[in-house]
Order: C-alpha cells, then structure tokens, then sequence
C-alpha cells in the first residue's frame, strides 16, 4: 500500500495532492481515481493545477484524469487502485486500467 487517506479529507471537487508519494486523489462526477504524479515523458513529477495537470520539464499537460492534451508525452498517467474501506481511502501500487 501507498497511500492511506481518511474519507472526511477528500474534497467533493478537486484532488488532494501528494508530492512526497507523487500521487494524486481525485474527485470527479463522485468517483475518486489516484493518479501517478509521473510523467510518461521523462518521469518528471507534474503539478497538479485547477486547469488541469502540466509537466514543469516538458510542457506536457494532461487532464484530471489523465489523458494527454499536449505532448511530448504520449501515453495518459498511470491510474493506480483505489479501495475505500470505510472510512478511509487506500492506494495501491498496482496500475490500472486508465479509461480517461
């Protein structure tokens, strides 16, 4: 396991960022999706922005979910297992299925 997170700190809109863990919780349409922070260009970590995701390195942007807007990277950022055990929000290092 990553990431351990109580639910009450997940915002209704938004993410919660995790640069230490390059991770990213986020929130759309009541689902919650953990991002890799990692670049698929190079493997710079990205920031997480309102308008979406950028790579300070590169200029590669990605949306919310993930998906490339504009290269150089070509591939979308991993999206890594979610669980929600009651009260709490956990992330795994197992990379899913990106659908974004």
């Amino acid at each position: 396991m990553l990431l351990e997170v109580p639910t009450t700190k997940m915002p209704e809109r938004g993410a919660l960022v995790f640069r230490k863990e390059r991770i990213a919780l986020v929130r759309e349409e009541g689902n919650i999706h953990a991002l890799s922070l990692i670049s698929t260009h190079l493997g710079c970590t990205v920031n997480v922005l309102p308008q979406g995701i950028t790579c300070p390195c590169h200029g590669s942007e990605f949306t919310s979910t993930g998906r490339v807007v504009k290269g150089p990277a070509t591939e979308p950022l991993p999206h890594l297992r979610v669980e929600q055990d009651g009260k709490v929000l956990r992330v795994f290092e197992d990379k899913i299925e990106n659908t974004a």
